[in-house]
C-alpha cells in the first residue's frame, strides 16, 4: 500500500514541477493548498515563512520570471502518518531569471534539500507546506546581496 501512495505523492512533486516549468498556475494552485493552509520556507528571499496569499503570490511571481526551468528530484523518502505524509529529497535546479523591468537576464543553478508535507483529501494528495534549503553550492547566486539589503 505504501509503495502506490508513495507514487501518488512522487507524481503530486513531479506534476508541481511540471506547472512550474510550463506557467500551468491553474494545476500548480490543484496541487499546492494555495486558498487553504499552505506555508512555505523558500531558498531564496525572503528568507521568512509564506503563508497563503502571499506564498501564491510569491510563487506565481517567481515561475512567471524564470524561463528555461529545470528540475531534478533526487533520493525521495516518504513516511506516512494516517492522511498526511511527508516527502524529502534533494533537489537540483535551475533555469534563467529574467528582470523584465531591466531587460536582464541571469542562467542559474542550485541544490538544495527539500521537505514537502502533504495531505490526503477526498482521495488526492495536496501540498500544505514545503521547506527548501540551499546546499550552497549553486554556481551563480540567485540574487545579487545588495538587492535583498533593507534599508
Amino acid at each position: 500500500m505504501d509503495n502506490t501512495k508513495s507514487e501518488e505523492v512522487k507524481k503530486v512533486l513531479l506534476g508541481i514541477f511540471e506547472a512550474a516549468r510550463d506557467k500551468d498556475f491553474e494545476k500548480l494552485a490543484r496541487l499546492n493548498d494555495w486558498n487553504g493552509k499552505y506555508t512555505k520556507f523558500s531558498d531564496m528571499p525572503p528568507l521568512e515563512r509564506l503563508e497563503g496569499e502571499r506564498a501564491k503570490h510569491f510563487d506565481i511571481v517567481l515561475y512567471t520570471n524564470i524561463t528555461d526551468y529545470t528540475c531534478v528530484v533526487e533520493d525521495l523518502k516518504t513516511e506516512f502518518y494516517g492522511n498526511c505524509a511527508v516527502a524529502t529529497c534533494y533537489l537540483s535546479y535551475g533555469g534563467i531569471l529574467v528582470n523584465d523591468y531591466s531587460f536582464e537576464a541571469q542562467r542559474f543553478t542550485a541544490k538544495s534539500r527539500a521537505t514537502f508535507v502533504l495531505e490526503q483529501r477526498r482521495g488526492q494528495w495536496v501540498v500544505v507546506h514545503q521547506h527548501l534549503s540551499s546546499m550552497g553550492d549553486s554556481n551563480t547566486p540567485l540574487f545579487d546581496s545588495d538587492a535583498n539589503s533593507q534599508d
